[in-house]
């Protein structure tokens, strides 16, 4: 009888990786989320014993937004290599915007970003506080599900990826944000009726 045993590198490669995910379980959300928005909006917890969303809404006031994000808690840099990937829906295309981003600030961001008053496509961004750089990605926004990826890299190139394959114009290599990120979902209506996006999981992998 033989007996297999990992390497240590198996062992201890942890250490040089930090991994988060959320696939929404649960009754609410988890502690490291904060959700905020217009009075009206909300974050709420759905179908979680058959697999977990979250589902934002908007309030019903033309520009009424909601958004969730890690709060203070900013721990994803570019030159440690970032990943994050969402698989999300909206619920309508028409009168909406929508980011799935990296986010700092207002000017420092990595993101996904659907506007139906700019476009009936998503665009891909960046933003270092000079920018933005802004593009067509060529992927048309619809209600499906979709997984919507961004890879940053210290070499200085942020790649987005649709349902696995790298959209047009990816990547970009100008306006990439220095400062420390979060993950940050936004959904703001554009006229006077609520909308809602469901996201079935967030991932986010980087270098230690």
């Amino acid at each position: 009888m033989s007996v297999k045993v990992h390497e240590p590198v198996c062992l201890d490669s942890a250490q040089d990786l930090y991994i988060w995910w959320d696939h929404f379980l649960g009754d609410q959300l988890k502690d490291e989320w904060a959700s905020a928005g217009d009075a009206g909006g909300s974050a709420t917890i759905v179908d979680a014993q058959t697999g977990g969303i979250v589902r934002i809404m908007t309030d019903t006031d033309a520009n009424d937004a909601w958004r969730i994000d890690w709060g203070d808690i900013r721990g994803l840099l570019v030159t440690k290599q970032v990943t994050i990937e969402f698989r999300a829906k909206l619920a309508s295309v028409a009168d909406v915007e929508a980011w799935m981003a990296l986010w700092n600030d207002g000017t420092h961001m990595i993101r996904f970003r659907f506007d139906d008053g700019a476009g009936n496509n998503w665009l891909i961004e960046t933003d270092d506080g000079t920018g933005p750089t802004s593009a067509d990605s060529g992927e048309i926004a619809n209600t499906d599900y979709h997984i919507f990826r961004i890879e940053a890299f210290p070499t200085g190139e942020v790649h987005f990826y649709i349902d696995g394959d790298e959209v047009t114009n990816s990547p970009i290599t100008a306006d990439i944000p220095s400062e420390y990120l979060q993950p940050y979902l936004y959904l703001e209506t554009l006229v006077g009726a609520p909308e809602t996006m469901n996201i079935d999981y967030v991932v986010v992998r980087q270098e230690r």
